[in-house]
């Protein structure tokens, strides 16, 4: 982790490794992303807790900030990966590359979203509780 992890938006690096947690092969093919996962599932049981982070605090988080809510970071990563039908795919792979530069500031998810974090909550929300 080292010069990465003390950087924000670590949240990223740590959320896609938990994402492909999730894979599996079926039916002799390697799947990704499966609704019915643990992380998944403890993402939906701390959100309805009130034991999540806003988003606008959490996608800033360096790697000391993260420990502890990989859950999220999962759950996070997985709703960009897949909801509306992978929509926020590409940003999300844009925005993965400049977090595993090493080269993430502040404003990076902005620049790859052309959104505040903010804007995906309810969204974010709605996927993680299974409504979307």
């Amino acid at each position: 982790q080292g010069m990465l992890g003390e950087r924000p938006h670590f949240w990223a690096w740590e959320g896609i490794a938990a994402y492909f947690e999730s894979t599996e092969v079926r039916a002799g093919k390697i799947l990704t992303g499966a609704r019915r996962h643990s992380r998944l599932d403890i993402a939906r049981r701390a959100l309805e807790a009130g034991e999540t982070l806003p988003l606008d605090e959490y996608v800033r988080l360096d790697a000391d900030g993260v420990k502890g809510r990989y859950n999220q970071g999962a759950s996070l990563a997985h709703f960009f990966m897949h909801a509306q039908g992978g929509a926020h795919r590409e940003a999300f792979v844009k925005y993965l590359r400049v977090v595993a530069s090493g080269k993430a500031e502040a404003g990076t998810f902005e620049a790859a979203f052309g959104k505040k974090p903010a804007e995906f909550q309810e969204a974010w929300e709605a996927w993680v509780r299974g409504k979307r």
